[in-house]
């Protein structure tokens, strides 16, 4: 789900109330979740429309202070990818207005996912990173790159490209590997540290680092703990999360990417509260 873009109020009543019932994605059972007080070490958002959190900085940051982290996912991909995606130059602008006020050591830029189709071959993926890099020089902490993971969901949601005639492609491992080299130079030259999310194969290019959604040796250092005391909870091959629990709810996001795994049918439209029981389930 994109919280930010989409289920914001619901979310800050639930902050000022200090808790939120979350149902599990797929048996429904709810389970309570402290949204403050000593337990909780910070947050991170998720979001591709990352102004939605400008108004309400001052309230996230008088409950977090500096242990709030946002993570904002813009790749440029066409409309026959993303239809719905917030346009590039407002991403751009609320990023620059972000870092004006928390730092950029508090924004991850994620380009991701990588896919290569009809419509976005190797070049234009090298195009894309070198005027959105060039954009965000100074503006974020790092830039975290995935492949493409053909989920099931996504799997069944790609279907869609393929009537309208847009096919995806399965490059070989050359491939892949020359396009990180050009994207990683584009990254140095901008000086944008690039890291892997769950990518065992893209840590073999020594550019790269591992990634990690939630930040654990970030948060240890904002609340003066010791190395490791939030420990770890990877999710897969390559994750280098910290623990974690996830208030976000599948089928709850109406950008509509083609791609996407997390919504049964993401053309339509998200819910005002997701933390509420949906009308019919998945």
């Amino acid at each position: 789900m994109d919280l930010p873009a989409f289920q914001l109020p619901a979310f800050l009543a639930a902050l000022r109330r200090g808790w939120l019932d979350v149902p599990h994605p797929f048996m429904g059972q709810r389970q309570r979740v402290d949204l403050q007080g000593p337990e909780v070490a910070g947050i991170v958002f998720w979001t591709r429309r990352p102004a939605a959190l400008l108004p309400h900085l001052d309230e996230l940051r008088a409950v977090y202070q500096d242990r709030l982290r946002i993570q904002v996912t813009l790749t440029g991909l066409p409309p026959e990818l993303e239809p719905r995606a917030p346009r590039e130059e407002e991403v751009v602008e609320a990023l620059r207005r972000l870092s004006l006020v928390l730092g950029p050591e508090h924004l991850t830029w994620r380009f991701d996912p990588l896919l290569l189709s009809t419509l976005t071959p190797p070049d234009w993926w090298v195009e894309t990173f070198a005027r959105l890099s060039a954009r965000l020089e100074g503006r974020v902490r790092e830039v975290t790159l995935s492949w493409l993971d053909l989920y099931s969901r996504a799997r069944r949601n790609l279907l869609v490209l393929e009537r309208s005639g847009v096919r995806l492609q399965n490059p070989d491992a050359a491939t892949r590997r020359e396009l990180l080299d050009r994207l990683a130079g584009l990254a140095q030259r901008h000086g944008l540290p690039l890291t892997a999310c769950c990518e065992p194969e893209m840590l073999e290019h020594g550019a790269l680092r591992p990634g990690a959604c939630l930040d654990a040796a970030w948060f240890e250092q904002r609340n003066g703990l010791l190395p490791g005391a939030l420990g770890s909870q990877p999710s897969r091959p390559g994750c280098g999360c910290g623990q974690s629990r996830d208030v976000g709810i599948y089928n709850s996001c109406a950008f509509g990417c083609r791609y996407c795994y997390a919504n049964a049918k993401p053309w339509e439209q998200a819910p005002a509260d997701p933390w509420q029981p949906a009308a019919d389930s998945v």
